[in-house]
């Protein structure tokens, strides 16, 4: 799912909420390279956080890792 995320437009295309929970799944499981991870990032940065995005990064954090 990381390749598709990064792949959606910068500033047009925020992630949805399964979208980003998948983009975390990969990232917390090691199926994420450091530059996918990077360009991730950067993707959030132009837009910043959206009412799904972070929800959905809880979602796939292990319960034992929530803040």
């Amino acid at each position: 799912m990381i390749k598709e995320a990064i792949a959606k437009p910068i500033s047009t295309e925020p992630l949805s909420r399964a979208e980003a929970a998948s983009v975390m799944t990969d990232i917390m499981s090691g199926n994420a390279s450091e530059a996918q991870i990077g360009a991730m990032n950067a993707k959030r940065r132009p837009a910043g956080d959206t009412p799904n995005s972070v929800p959905g990064c809880a979602e796939a954090m292990p319960a034992g890792n929530r803040t």
